[in-house]
């Protein structure tokens, strides 16, 4: 983000810009790839034809409405308040529970600051959206299209599911009813659906579900862009998030545990699923002028390949485990580059991009960046101290908290999250489930601080539920991972030597899953191990939890870490390969790699390593360290001395790369004063 300007930067929008914001819950490149090389997405092929694209890091932990308010809002989930798929019901005669609503997030997402400047903006089945908010413009909240009762009974719009209230009845009437969905419009997802009776098969049911909210979701859309003006119009589609949990373990290739005919019956769902989005995308693209800016999103991805998990725990929000922590971006508009990749961006550089192309200021307060580098030219984006504090000049729809959500509304919603495995059957007592409500909150904010690196501030939360529910197989090892990087080593250690107690409740819990001994012990042994400079000993961990384990990408990493603590150079890069063949995206096992290859002398095949690692992740200082030095070893001193400071610009304490960039500039009379400025750098860091 560019520096504040001395004075504000002015609220006008561009003349005439437009925008379409179009998320795919869950959409993975991994499955999009193969149906765009086999023709089979038309209309998202065109759209990166005219665009870029790239891979979307997510945030942890992975669940959907945290991800997209942190989408809409460009904060984090410490910052904006959304920290679970439910939250304690205010409501005396209530569930107890209720979804997590927009009354409970803090500050503006990108709909109240598009309102704010005047312009018309369209929100449809955004998550947490639930009551509508009085934007400028139409709001249909995340409960529009949950279906309710037969189709011959009465389907009651949610109070407050829709804004303004006078267009409800209207809008309401053009939801798609699970009944309405024909066994002709499931033949493309079941092609053998004549060989079975559909009636003694439930996961129909699931699919007919899924597909009638997804038609749903794309008629309101499509009545908004073809009866109302419109300068934004953002709608989620939440159906390849919901087919993935139910269908992604029957995705190509079998799995070795999954009966060869449900793999035969189901197979082609999920890719079917992305085939009827890319043509919802075509409709809603036939709006779309070339003046009109389109961003394609997703939260996360799915694991499709060997890396999805054999089973899914019971004590944790269960489909979660198989999320993969990568969505996609695509971006089309003018002034972007057409055709090509770019890389760096994340969920959180949505609404600085969005507000970008509308030629408004990004928040200073935002963790997200707009993505410059997909402009040609490099527009200059200007910022403005906080959204949350500019008043006017026009209304951003905000809405006061005390609004309540139907107690109906609320249940019906609760029982399809615990049918996708995002949560459990609450209690029926309705304080007893506000409670356990209150402490998975609690959970999650302390989850979301130890991924924010905040392991202290994240250890209380951790401990709490460790305490209320010590079966929580996950809540103990998140609290010794925070453990860990607090450096407490020794009670990290007694914490793992407690949990392999065979009477742990959280031993016990696995074993009645089926999973038993966990290799997961020997791989924090190991980590710890490793961190206390005793690296045989990691070795001997690390490789009994191989022997142990489905041989997952962080054993290899481990391993690969350790053998370059022993200078085995070639085991090294032998495992970090390893890595990188079961998760190609992961930056860590890159850079190591590429360290590895450095240390084997093959310093081209190492520059190349510490580019791919760079391009993965453009902060991270020792990627482009490690291009720098081998690209010096190759004698290309230009080139690794830009390389060089990108590397001190992503961490300028880093003392050795001040120390090589002033022994490259050596023989160069002119950089002279340059050169003692970086021996200076070395000699005394910056803090």
């Amino acid at each position: 983000m560019s520096p504040l300007p001395s004075t504000a930067p002015p609220l006008r929008p561009i003349p005439g810009r437009k925008a379409l914001v179009i998320g795919w819950d869950g959409a993975d490149w991994q499955i999009i790839k193969p149906l765009l090389a086999a023709g089979r997405l038309p209309h998202l092929q065109r759209l990166l034809g005219e665009g870029v694209a790239a891979n979307l890091t997510t945030l942890q932990p992975i669940f959907s409405p945290l991800l997209w308010t942190s989408a809409a809002t460009g904060k984090r989930p410490t910052e904006h308040g959304i920290l679970g798929f439910t939250e304690p019901d205010p409501d005396p005669l209530g569930t107890g529970v209720r979804l997590s609503t927009s009354t409970t997030r803090k500050g503006k997402a990108f709909w109240n600051i598009l309102s704010q400047v005047g312009l018309r903006v369209h929100t449809v089945g955004w998550m947490a959206s639930h009551p509508a908010e009085p934007i400028n413009g139409i709001a249909i909240s995340d409960l529009y299209e949950k279906p309710c009762g037969p189709l011959d009974a009465p389907w009651p719009l949610p109070p407050g599911t829709i804004h303004p209230p006078e267009l409800a009845a209207e809008i309401a009437e053009l939801r798609v009813h699970p009944g309405e969905i024909s066994l002709n419009d499931l033949r493309p997802y079941v092609p053998s659906l004549d060989t079975f009776a559909p009636a003694t098969e439930p996961a129909l049911d699931l699919l007919v579900t899924r597909l009638a909210e997804a038609a749903s979701i794309h008629v309101a859309a499509t009545y908004i862009l073809e009866n109302h003006p419109w300068d934004c119009l953002a709608v989620l589609y939440p159906t390849i998030d919901h087919i993935c949990h139910n269908f992604i373990d029957c995705h190509p290739p079998c799995l070795p545990y999954l009966a060869e005919e449900k793999f035969e019956r189901f197979r082609h769902v999920v890719n079917a699923t992305y085939e009827l989005h890319d043509q919802m995308l075509g409709t809603l693209l036939a709006h779309a002028d070339a003046d009109t800016a389109v961003i394609l999103v997703s939260d996360h991805g799915f694991y499709s390949d060997h890396l999805r998990p054999a089973y899914a725990p019971t004590d944790y929000p269960g489909g979660v485990i198989t999320h993969r922590p990568v969505g996609i971006l695509a971006l089309r508009a003018p002034g972007v580059r057409a055709g090509e990749w770019i890389f760096g961006a994340n969920l959180l550089d949505l609404t600085p991009t969005l507000l970008t192309l509308f030629g408004l200021p990004v928040g200073a307060d935002m963790s997200g960046r707009s993505l410059t580098q997909a402009f040609m030219p490099t527009p200059r984006v200007s910022a403005v101290p906080s959204w949350e504090t500019i008043p006017g000049p026009h209304s951003p729809g905000l809405h006061p908290p005390d609004l309540r959500l139907d107690p109906t509304t609320a249940r019906a919603g609760l029982r399809q999250l615990v049918d996708l495995g995002y949560m459990a059957e609450p209690s029926a007592s309705a304080e007893t489930a506000a409670a356990d409500c209150a402490l998975e909150l609690r959970y999650n904010l302390a989850l979301c601080l130890l991924f924010e690196h905040r392991p202290a501030d994240a250890l209380p939360g951790l401990v709490e539920m460790c305490a209320a529910q010590p079966h929580r197989t996950t809540a103990q090892l998140h609290r010794i991972s925070a453990l860990q990087a607090l450096g407490r080593l020794h009670e990290a250690l007694a914490a793992i030597a407690d949990l392999e107690r065979p009477d742990h409740p959280a031993r016990l819990r696995l074993a009645a899953q089926g999973a038993g001994y966990t290799p997961r012990f020997d791989l924090m042994r190991g980590i710890i191990a490793l961190q206390q400079n005793r690296p045989e000993e990691a070795l001997a961990h690390l490789l009994r939890a191989r022997e142990d384990s489905a041989r997952t990408a962080e054993m290899h990493l481990q391993l690969g870490r350790v053998y370059m603590k022993l200078r085995r150079w070639a085991d090294a890069e032998a495992a970090y390969s390893q890595s990188l063949a079961m998760d190609p995206d992961h930056p860590e096992a890159r850079v190591g790699r590429a360290t590895a290859l450095y240390r084997l002398r093959r310093w081209a095949d190492a520059a190349e390593q510490a580019i791919a690692a760079a391009e993965l992740n453009p902060a991270h200082f020792l990627a482009h360290y490690i291009l720098g030095v081998s690209l010096a070893r190759q004698g290309r001193h230009d080139e690794a001395l830009f390389a060089l400071r990108a590397s001190m610009r992503a961490a300028p304490g880093f003392t050795t790369a001040h120390r090589l960039i002033a022994w490259l500039l050596r023989h160069d009379p002119t950089q002279t004063a340059l050169a003692n400025l970086h021996r200076a750098a070395a000699r005394h860091p910056a803090p």
